[in-house]
């Protein structure tokens, strides 16, 4: 659940890309994230599968933020140190 608080924590909340030129695309990629309970689910979908790829930084890189994810992870590592303590 950290996740969700640490996307959500970013100074740019847009996660996917935005090219006009490759807005269908887009729209499907972000459509195979979709949940019927809201973007929060599908935000958690994308980070586990993105943790699965090794945190790579050129998973999915034409329709992801990149910027955003790697933010993330660095906020949700502070959170995780911070509830430690």
């Amino acid at each position: 659940m950290l996740v969700i608080v640490a996307i959500l924590s970013t100074k740019h909340m847009n996660l996917f890309i935005k090219k006009s030129k490759e807005a269908r695309r887009i729209h499907e990629f972000k459509e195979t994230y979709a949940s019927k309970s809201g973007d929060l689910l599908a935000y958690l979908k994308l980070w586990q599968e993105w943790k699965a790829a090794g945190f790579n930084k050129d998973w999915n890189r034409q329709f992801l933020n990149i910027s955003v994810l790697l933010e993330a992870r660095d906020i949700q590592q502070q959170l995780e140190i911070i509830l430690v303590e």
